[in-house]
């Protein structure tokens, strides 16, 4: 099935009701339904570790960023930031775990499978602001952290 999101065509296998695989096909070129986001994976064939990272990268809202470390700690595993970006990569349902979402922690875009200009404009088309090549620190999605210095500094406290 073929969908539409951030001007890219979106094809999606589906067996049975549940997603198998999701690929971005290239800018939509015609009129497509909408990419519905709260479609039912199929997470069986990841480990658990890769399944928490994948559930709680699509908690990420649009607009928003995070870095690796940052899902990983609230994947449940601090210490694998690393692990979390062979998670990414090897993501079979780009949009719907919004891979292209994560950043480094310099907050540069760091790689994606179709490319930083694709990651770029996925970001770009839901509200990520940028600060040349970095994004900007307003749009960085730090769940349960508040400032206890300035944004600048990027010192925070639970």
């Amino acid at each position: 099935m073929l969908y539409s999101y951030a001007g890219f065509k979106v094809e999606v296998v589906e067996r049975q009701d549940v997603v198998r695989r999701i690929r971005i096909a290239g800018r939509a070129e015609k009129e497509l339904p909408a990419l519905p986001l709260n479609m039912k994976l199929d997470l069986s064939r990841f480990t658990p570790f890769e399944r928490a990272v994948m559930q709680k990268a699509r908690e990420i809202p649009p607009g928003k960023v995070t870095t690796y470390a940052t899902l990983a700690r609230l994947a449940g595993y601090p210490r694998a930031a690393r692990a979390v970006g062979n998670v990414m990569a090897k993501n079979p349902f780009p949009i719907v775990v919004p891979c292209h979402r994560v950043v480094r922690s310099d907050l540069r875009l760091g790689a994606y499978a179709y490319g930083s200009e694709v990651k770029r404009s996925l970001l770009l088309a839901e509200g990520v602001a940028f600060a040349g090549e970095r994004v900007a620190e307003a749009s960085v999605w730090r769940p349960g952290k508040t400032y206890i210095s300035s944004p600048s500094q990027r010192i925070y406290g639970d």
